[in-house]
């Protein structure tokens, strides 16, 4: 099933993308407990097993670190699989993320109407200021 695979995913993730002493530990900066009934997001049946088994996984959870004047995120959290449209759900993520000047209605820590770019918009690098 998918469970056991993301799971896989996720240690070879942590290993390529964990704790690096040159760059110092991840310190959770909030969490947010989602109830994804109230807020009208279709559960599918696969993301509604893993929610009763795993009752965290409604938690989201937000990370940062500071490296010199770098500041690195990082969000972990469970999406659901399917969404209405049959699209898998973490293509609209990237979409909410890449659609920039959209972010003033949704972002919660976003002022004004977005980021700036800083270079011209590429299909898959783009660096912003935010």
């Amino acid at each position: 099933a998918l469970l056991p695979l993301l799971r896989d995913m996720e240690a070879a993730a942590a290993e390529v993308l964990g704790d690096d002493p040159g760059k110092g530990p991840w310190t959770l900066g909030a969490d947010v407990k989602v109830d994804y009934a109230s807020l009208g997001v279709p559960i599918d049946e696969e993301t509604q097993r893993i929610l009763e088994k795993y009752p965290e996984a409604n938690t989201i959870k937000i990370y940062y670190r500071l490296i010199g004047k770098l500041l690195e995120i990082k969000i972990n959290c469970l999406l659901p699989t399917k969404t209405p449209s049959t699209l898998p759900s973490v293509a609209g993520l990237a979409a909410m993320y890449h659609e920039t000047g959209l972010w003033n209605v949704w972002h919660p820590i976003v002022i004004g109407k977005g980021p700036s770019e800083l270079w011209k918009r590429r299909p898959f690098h783009n660096l912003w200021q935010v």
